[in-house]
């Protein structure tokens, strides 16, 4: 067992630290005209994912500060793949402006900024700041959105080929959902948003489907003034719940069953710990 533990320890020593960036995030950002990017960004408290075309604003440098990257990072499964392709041929690992024929799905995955060293020309995106690093803002992107009509269509092909035509008005899913009463007027606010949980306020007159733009993914609930409400997969890969007409706080939380299992097991190792304790302590005291 030691023998193996020392191995361990070698192998990440020599081998695996060529693969691993240990350097400061900040001295990878020493460019001027990035640091200021990045502080651009950080100054904008809504919740956004930024496209980065330009190869430096890379995943550690944008996790270091707290950015959310619009990219295969993102979370990649087939429905994911679906919607890359969409917006262009391809999975990109290494995305140019080339290759993105259908901008306006951005904005379905939240990308509010995009970063590029060269000049873009998409629709509906306007250049906020220049330099060698140029950044660009949307204003249609999409983080959470309500819908009073939907579509229910059947295989991932026929739903992605449809989301271009309707995204705007009309959520897809997969499923019937509660009835919905048509044209309505509401109102969604982010509440808070962690690692873990997602709490929004919503308003609405007529009952609808509340999207948020954040993949589905078992594990995953919705509580709807605290009870809990089905999570239906929209637009191919994310979330949306059903609300009725009023007021409400909506809060998605990560509640796997791996985890509450894993709790008791803890629970229950502690009690016996704690009972053995015990057992020895008043049994050692009997004997004296």
């Amino acid at each position: 067992g030691v023998v193996f533990i020392l191995l361990v320890i070698v192998e990440l020593s020599f081998f695996g630290m060529r693969f691993i960036d240990v350097r400061n995030p900040d001295d990878l950002t020493s460019n001027p005209d990035l640091s200021g990017l990045i502080e651009h960004l950080k100054q904008d408290d809504s919740e956004f994912r930024v496209l980065d075309l330009s190869g430096e604003l890379v995943p550690r440098i944008a996790n270091h500060h707290g950015i959310k990257l619009t990219s295969p990072d993102f979370l990649f499964h087939n429905h994911y793949v679906n919607i890359m392709h969409l917006i262009g041929p391809g999975v990109p690992f290494g995305w140019t402006k080339d290759m993105i024929q259908k901008p306006e799905i951005l904005g379905l995955l939240a990308t509010k900024y995009i970063v590029s060293e060269e000049e873009i020309d998409f629709e509906g995106f306007e250049l906020v700041k220049d330099g060698n690093f140029k950044l660009y803002h949307s204003a249609d992107y999409v983080y959470s959105k309500l819908f009073y009509d939907v579509e229910v269509i059947e295989g991932s092909q026929k739903r992605v080929g449809r989301l271009a035509e309707i995204m705007d008005t009309t959520l897809i899913v997969e499923e019937e959902v509660p009835l919905l009463q048509g044209d309505g007027v509401g109102e969604v606010s982010l509440v808070e948003i962690g690692p873990h949980s997602i709490s929004l306020s919503v308003t609405t007159d007529k009952s609808s489907m509340l999207f948020l733009s954040e993949v589905w993914y078992p594990g995953w609930k919705a509580y709807v003034d605290g009870e809990e409400s089905k999570i239906y997969k929209a637009d191919e890969m994310f979330r949306a719940v059903y609300v009725d007409a009023g007021s409400h706080s909506v809060e998605f939380r990560y509640e796997p069953g791996s985890y509450r299992i894993g709790l008791i097991i803890s629970l229950i190792s502690l009690g016996l710990v704690l009972v053995f304790f015990l057992l020895y302590f008043f049994g050692k005291r009997s004997k004296n």
